[in-house]
């Protein structure tokens, strides 16, 4: 049995609608890495960035 030495942090999943999945597929080549850089970033520490919009930014307590 692993026990965890405090609350695990709640881990989210970053997902693609048809019409972004259409653009991603049209991205050059060179761009995808990046993409899934930040994608990975999004899905391991949403709030470690900038908020687009400082009045609704809510990280998870």
């Amino acid at each position: 049995m692993v026990r965890l030495a405090g609350p695990v942090a709640p881990s989210y999943t970053v997902t693609i609608d048809d019409q972004s999945q259409q653009q991603v597929e049209a991205l050059p080549a060179e761009a995808l890495v990046p993409f899934a850089e930040a994608r990975a970033v999004l899905e391991v520490a949403p709030w470690s960035g900038v908020p687009y919009n400082i009045n609704l930014s809510h990280p998870p307590s």
